[in-house]
């Protein structure tokens, strides 16, 4: 045997002897350990009287009222609650006649605005309005009519506005 693997094999046997020594030298946890008896103190008066006044509130409150029961829960659906009959409900009053027949009022066509473009021209900028009406797409500048009901009156870089020719309204419309 060569000295070098006498000496690795001394110090392996070392190594484990040191092992075991110390695995069985350590305390097992399982083994209860004894508590040595505490003596009796005597609570404070202090301490006392704040038990007793503690005591006190908590039967204050199993004595008194829980909370009460809200009469309307916008959670729970079904119950509803009788009408209170010394409550008296007025009659609705009515502006008009609700025998009268009202008269048809004809909506005017819808007419929105989809965009705005603008050119650089030598005389400025020229406006031109993109109109959704009737169904279709209208490239429209100030004068031109739009389906026969509308004309352009003024393109503002946001805005357009529009007369219309059976009421005389105007109407602006603006970029979304």
């Amino acid at each position: 045997m060569s000295p070098t693997r006498l000496a690795a094999a001394a110090g392996a046997s070392a190594l484990l002897a040191a092992w075991l020594t110390a695995a069985s030298a350590t305390r097992s946890t399982t083994e209860p350990l004894l508590e040595r008896p505490r003596p009796a103190v005597q609570p404070d008066p202090l301490v006392r009287e704040a038990q007793a006044n503690l005591e006190q509130v908590r039967q204050r409150w199993t004595a008194a009222v829980g909370p009460l029961e809200p009469t309307r829960n916008p959670f729970r659906m079904g119950r509803t609650l009788p009408p209170d009959p010394s409550v008296s409900t007025p009659e609705p009053q009515h502006a008009v006649d609700p025998g009268a027949t009202m008269p048809q009022v004809s909506e005017p066509p819808a007419v929105s605005l989809a965009g705005i473009a603008e050119a650089r021209t030598a005389d400025g900028v020229q406006r031109t309005a993109v109109l959704s009406a009737f169904g279709r797409v209208i490239l429209a500048q100030e004068g031109t009519d739009v389906g026969g009901r509308f004309r352009v009156t003024s393109i503002e870089p946001r805005a357009v506005e529009l007369e219309d020719f059976q009421t005389g309204e105007m109407r602006r419309l603006l970029l979304p």
